[in-house]
């Protein structure tokens, strides 16, 4: 017994008819096959009453090893499969095989289908690469293709793939496919119980179908489960192929009754609109043309058509049951549907990758701040705990970052082996740093990660797991959560992009209409895509055999990625074209695909993400003069010329959108350094819209964008004059020259983070102010007052006490006050300036008299999910600051929550606030007050500094 024979039991079942010219070979070929344990593949043959010497063939061909039943009835091809399958329960059989008679097997075709089911949890059935053979069942030359599993058009006609054309290899990867055909079909036994005919639970096959279509229906009830079916082109047979539409005309009329009943039958058994009203239109066109050519051509069919809709009540009850006990979203089943053989890719069965034992993590920084600290200890214990199992060394990259969060980070980790620093003098953007960090050197694979990340060693662990279990892996990307384990889903995960969705998102189309098909379908939210999202949610009701399972995808977030080393070198790494950033990563895994490297998500790996940290340190200007020309380059690089001019029209089209919208978006700011940073984004967006595939403006339009630039900027320091605002340098010089003389001498050490609103103090020198991503501005069109700015000389006296060189300082003025959870983002403020670092809020004036957010409250939000919280938010809101009432209150609040309406959240007061850091630092993340609070004179507000532990 071979070690690699398989010890699970198969029941291989060949039903005949009138076969005598194929059923020698097709039975010869069975009992040949090998690779299983000695007595578990189990054969049988099932004559239905032929005519001709098929029984006197099988009597000859009966042994211990072959099991004959010869009937008196010709029960059907459905029937008789039925009952083997009843036979394979009562022997425990794990897999059971259905078989033609015109079907000649390799010696390894059995073995390599049962393989591919054993590796594949989410693969219920199994269909070969079929090619067209003779009578001798020995393929014909040259190699033809018969069928590469099974699809379904608009029309609901079913095709088997690649039918009639040469073999030259275009179907030579694993993929899934809508179903497989009847020749050869191998299912899991414990699996069928999900899709069995859903009014006759003990049959697999429909016997009301008899013979013909009977496949096609066990594959869409299967689909419907669930389930999925695997083309395994590793597992070869041959097949004599003789029902084809362009031989109808030879075919006897039993068999086409056969078709145009069955046809019907499929769709009475099947139809629902949920999955089918886009095939309305050609389905219905094509059932016309069936009836009008029985009714004029084909008169024979004419009992099977009345038949057929004699069972249209019976069929659409067993409709109504299918549905009732479907697993797959509503909608799922669509996009099989379609013209093209539709298929998915998936990943290579039985074929074990190299293992992966040293890993080389790379991170990119970019004026990260003191979110590279936790970063890099996270990645430091994971080698310190995973030392024994694998090497993993961490390579910080520092792109020529201006705030010195490499540089001081190098001095705690300059004594450790598992951490280097490599600082570059220039900012190499992140597709030239990873390839910087990975040039010459040796590492199985390459762990590619975000500044804003936390990994975890059980993440880790499991990338390397899923790489070496398969060899086509070329990418394994963990899934990313926020902080309270919720999934970042429309960012973990994409398809490429299409011409649809990128003009979805140029036109502001994905804003008023979040849900729109072409959107939905880019970020993998649509309902084709319920399996990953049910998997990434640990929906293990809905899919209990894919918890653990990798799943193929399109495109999966660079901000954590492990790359195996030989799809990196084949492909050249990244493109270093693409700077500083954006579309690297989606190119890379587009060549990736192309050559057959699969890229895949694994649910169990779980990291931390904060997400948004390139675009807060980059800013709106710098992400439009970035992401455009990327966007540009991607799009020529992989799309023809008349999609290339199908992009510029949309996105040059939503530019200018963009541009108009400009003004409003002036006249709606709130503060001048929010209308500095409106303005510079339309600077360029104007240069943009000149030669969006370019970094720069072009020189025959510099003079043009230099006049606009100027008439900008009269018009946002009118605004700021109208406003009350002040340009940058009237704040300054309002801050008084003795001041600013002693500020930097003040701040020096204290290694204040540059963040997205930062004030310009001296030439060399920026205080930041950070505010929450959960701050919601109150509007000034709903009553209540703007968020108040800082008093520069009080908050750097606060601070002044505390300065030292082992701290960061995270400055957040005024924002719990008007945060929407201000646990959850107490917890993100912790994490972000860990591992050593001071979070400074401030809180202004309060008395008795101010309304008072409990603790319980608080707490109850952390919990509650968000959009059954914000309406709660927005009826306090109605009721307490507009003076609203019952249902007037209630109607409000809809509006304002479906509007998303800026409104005052939360009212804390002191001891609220306390007890709120108390609660956090026992139950969310360790903290502990860093000296007492201190409440200043003139502004009224109270100052809290705490350390996160």
């Amino acid at each position: 017994m071979s070690s690699n024979a398989l010890n699970v039991r198969l029941l291989a079942h060949v039903v005949s008819y009138n076969s005598a010219d194929t059923i020698d070979h097709c039975v010869r070929d069975l009992l040949a096959t090998e690779g299983f344990a000695p007595g578990k593949l189990l054969c049988e043959v099932t004559d239905n009453n032929s005519s001709d010497d098929t029984p006197a063939l099988l009597r000859k061909l009966e042994s211990e090893r072959l099991s004959v039943r010869c009937l008196n009835e010709n029960t059907g091809f459905c029937e008789a499969h039925n009952q083997a399958y009843q036979r394979a329960l009562n022997c425990s059989a794990d897999y059971i095989a259905f078989i033609n008679p015109d079907l000649g097997l390799r010696k390894d075709t059995l073995a390599h289908l049962v393989r591919a089911l054993e590796s594949d949890a989410s693969a219920a059935a199994a269909t070969p690469k079929l090619l067209r053979a003779d009578k001798r069942l020995e393929a014909v030359s040259p190699p033809t293709l018969d069928a590469a599993g099974m699809y379904l058009t608009g029309s609901f006609r079913h095709f088997d793939r690649g039918g009639g054309a040469l073999d030259q290899g275009q179907f030579d990867q694993p993929q899934y496919v809508f179903g497989g055909t009847g020749a050869l079909l191998v299912l899991k036994v414990d699996a069928i119980e999900d899709f069995l005919v859903a009014d006759r639970k003990a049959e697999v096959f429909d016997e009301r179908f008899f013979a013909f279509r009977e496949d096609a229906d066990l594959a869409w009830r299967l689909q419907l489960s669930g389930w999925r079916c695997r083309y395994v082109p590793s597992a070869c047979a041959y097949h004599v192929r003789r029902v084809t539409p362009e031989r109808r005309s030879q075919l006897s009329d039993k068999i086409n009754a056969f078709g145009v009943r069955n046809r019907f039958l499929l769709q009475f058994g099947n139809f629902n609109l949920r999955d089918c009203w886009s095939c309305i239109p050609a389905t219905t066109w094509r059932n016309l043309l069936v009836l009008g050519a029985v009714a004029t051509l084909e008169r024979s069919s004419l009992p099977a058509l009345k038949e057929a809709f004699s069972r249209l009540g019976e069929m659409t009850r067993r409709s109504r049951l299918q549905q009732g006990s479907r697993r797959a979203a509503p909608g799922a089943l669509r996009h099989w549907f379609g013209a093209a053989a539709a298929a998915e890719p998936a990943l290579e069965a039985g074929r074990p990758g190299k293992h992966i034992k040293t890993v080389r993590a790379v991170i990119i920084n970019y004026n990260a701040g003191n979110r590279l600290n936790a970063c890099v200890s996270a990645l430091e214990q994971t080698a310190r705990k995973l030392q024994h199992a694998r090497h993993l060394e961490v390579v910080v990259l520092d792109n020529a970052s201006a705030d010195a969060s490499a540089v001081r980070l190098e001095a705690s980790y300059k004594n450790n082996p598992r951490v280097s620093f490599n600082f570059q003098e220039r900012n190499l953007g992140f597709a030239g740093g990873i390839n910087k960090a990975l040039a010459d050197v040796e590492f199985d694979a390459a762990l590619i990660l975000n500044p804003d990340v936390v990994m975890s060693s059980p993440a880790v662990e499991e990338l390397c797991e899923q790489l070496s279990r398969f060899d086509n892996i070329g990418l394994a990307a963990a899934v990313l959560t926020d902080p309270l384990g919720e999934v970042q889903s429309g960012f973990t995960v994409r398809r490429f992009p299409s011409l649809a969705s990128v003009a979805a998102e140029s036109l502001g189309l994905h804003a008023v209409w979040p849900s729109n098909p072409w959107t939905s379908r880019q970020r993998c939210l649509s309902a084709q895509d319920w399996r990953l999202q049910s998997a990434l949610r640990r929906q293990i009701s809905a899919l209990p055999y894919e918890a653990n399972q990798p799943l193929v995808v399109e495109q999966p977030a660079a901000a954590c990625i492990m790359i195996r080393r030989e799809a990196f070198l084949e492909l050249g790494g990244f493109d270093e074209e693409f700077w500083p950033a954006w579309y690297e990563d989606v190119d890379f895994c587009r060549r990736l695909a192309e050559s057959n490297w699969r890229a895949v998500i694994c649910p169990k790996a779980r990291v931390v993400h904060e997400g948004g940290y390139s675009l807060s340190v980059i800013k709106r200007s710098g992400f439009v003069r970035a992401w455009y020309p990327n966007l540009f380059r991607y799009w020529k690089k992989h799309h023809g010329a008349l999609s290339n001019l199908g992009l510029h029209i949309v996105v040059r089209l939503g530019i200018a959108l963009r541009i108009l919208a400009a003004p409003a978006a002036l006249l709606g700011s709130s503060n001048s350094d929010e209308r500095r940073e409106i303005v510079n984004t339309l600077k360029a967006n104007l240069a943009m819209l000149l030669h969006p595939d370019s970094r720069s403006a072009p020189k025959h339009a510099a003079h043009t964008l230099g006049k606009l630039s100027s008439s900008v900027r009269g018009l946002a320091q009118r605004v700021d004059r109208t406003l009350g605002g002040a340009p940058k340098q009237n704040i300054l010089s309002k801050l008084g020259d003795q001041w600013l003389e002693e500020l930097p001498t003040a701040l020096r050490g204290s290694g204040i983070q540059l963040s997205t609103n930062s004030i310009e103090l001296s030439e060399h020198l920026l205080l930041t102010i950070i505010e929450s991503p959960g701050v919601r501005r109150s509007s000034a069109a709903n009553g209540a007052g703007s968020l108040p700015r800082p008093d520069l000389r009080t908050d750097i006296e606060t601070l002044s006490g505390v300065i030292d060189d082992s701290y960061d300082f995270l400055i957040a003025v005024d924002v719990l006050h008007q945060t929407s959870n201000p646990l959850r983002a107490l917890m993100n403020w912790t994490r972000v300036v860990k591992p050593r670092g001071l979070i400074y809020l401030t809180l202004p004036k309060t008395t008795d008299a101010d309304i008072d957010t409990t603790l319980e409250h608080l707490i109850a939000d952390y919990l509650r999910p968000s959009s059954e919280r914000d309406l709660e938010h927005y009826i306090e809101y109605a009721s307490g600051e507009l003076g609203l009432i019952g249902q007037e209150a209630i109607t409000k609040a809809g509006n304002l929550q479906a509007s998303a309406e800026r409104v005052v959240m939360h009212h804390l007061s002191l001891p609220t606030l306390r007890s709120l850091i108390d609660w956090a630092a026992k139950h969310v993340a360790p903290m502990e007050m860093a000296q007492d609070v201190i409440t200043t004179r003139e502004s009224g507000r109270s100052h809290w500094l705490i350390r996160a532990l």
